[in-house]
């Protein structure tokens, strides 16, 4: 499996230049709010990162393809598709990729994905047991933080509008 990234030129730019740069998931906009809230939520947190000096890198799978650095109208076209976009953990990846479907990645695969960078920002940073009594939520995030070299912050994203 090719795991090449699609970075946008202003991402790349700032990778080359040693510039702070800001790996944002992609689940809440399409899984986590309501539309348009979710758009507006999650072009809020790109605005807020460029004002505190990071390029932020909004991360997804459209198409097939990894992408890191999410045009304006990418984001849109996943707050409007909504839950009909995959949400994709790290394990998801390969499927999503070969069936060239989009997804939204979530902290585990935003991770995995942006593994290079330094910080990645999530929505939802709690830990929860569902009603049915399985805890995936609360495992899945910490080992994706031990597996890769970043660290996960900016505890309540959803409140960045």
């Amino acid at each position: 499996m090719n795991y090449n990234v699609k970075l946008s030129d202003e991402v790349r730019e700032a990778l080359a230049l040693g510039r702070p740069v800001i790996a944002l998931e992609s689940t809440i906009i399409a899984h986590g709010m309501p539309y348009p809230q979710n758009v507006k939520t999650a072009l809020a947190c790109e605005r807020l990162a460029r004002t505190h000096g990071a390029v932020p890198a909004t991360i997804a799978i459209i198409g097939g393809q990894l992408c890191a650095g999410l045009t304006e109208e990418q984001i849109e076209y996943l707050g409007r598709e909504g839950r009909n976009v995959a949400k994709v953990s790290r394990r998801d990846i390969p499927y999503i990729m070969a069936k060239g479907a989009d997804g939204a990645t979530t902290v585990a695969a935003t991770m995995f994905i942006a593994s290079g960078h330094k910080s990645v920002c999530n929505g939802r940073h709690r830990r929860r047991a569902s009603r049915r009594g399985n805890n995936h939520g609360y495992f899945r995030r910490p080992y994706g933080a031990w597996k890769n070299a970043c660290c996960s912050r900016l505890r309540g994203g959803k409140e960045c509008a």
